[in-house]
């Protein structure tokens, strides 16, 4: 029989997020590439990891005022 009033503590809730390193991850934003750029990217063995990190690099060469919040240190 299934527990009908789980308790749920937040460190219980804290190990479910998922994470990039030591730093949570936020929600997902779903992107469509041209064809041949698709084609590239899903021939990749870990292109989330890719396109995460050309992003993050792409908001530090623009000198984002909320890039001094993205770690990428981690990799």
């Amino acid at each position: 029989m299934a527990n009908k009033n789980p308790i749920q503590t937040k460190e219980f809730k804290q190990q479910q997020l998922p994470k990039h390193g030591d730093v949570a991850l936020g929600n997902p934003i779903a992107t469509r590439y041209p064809a041949d750029a698709d084609k590239i990217l899903r021939s990749m063995e870990n292109r989330q990891e890719f396109i995460r990190k050309a992003v993050l690099d792409a908001l530090d060469a623009k000198e984002s005022p909320s890039s001094e919040l993205l770690d990428t240190s981690s990799e």
